[in-house]
């Protein structure tokens, strides 16, 4: 979903393992050796198969943009109605005189408020 117009979008994420698997124990003393201890990412495996699922995720969560986008040009939506500006780019709104008014926190005033008469009632 676009962060600024909040239409679906699709994105493709390209991610990269960085690890180093090496055969064996990680407890082996003969594989713990100069070389293996200048690389960061050493992941000690046994058997025939390796299981890449963990290796995947981290790749994958790592490659993912914080805020996707339908377009880098994105206009968004008016913060007053919600019209979408890439679709009316000459949209002009007039913010009703509440809006002017009203602190962002206005709506926590009146929920203290609220609370507060609760508890003196009780």
């Amino acid at each position: 979903m676009c962060y600024r117009c909040l239409k679906p979008t699709t994105e493709t994420i390209k991610g990269i393992i960085e690890a180093t698997y090496v055969y064996g124990h990680e407890n082996d003393t003969m594989k713990k050796e100069k070389e293996l201890e200048s690389l960061e990412n050493v992941i000690y495996y046994v058997g025939s198969e390796i299981d890449l699922f963990e290796r995947v995720i981290e790749a994958l969560i790592t490659a993912i943009p914080q805020r996707f986008l339908c377009d880098e040009n994105c206009k968004g939506l008016c913060p007053f109605c919600g019209e979408d500006l890439n679709e009316n780019p000459n949209h002009t709104c007039e913010p009703a005189e509440t809006f002017e008014e009203e602190s962002v926190f206005s709506k926590l005033s009146v929920l203290k408020e609220n609370l507060k008469d609760e508890s003196d009632k009780n």
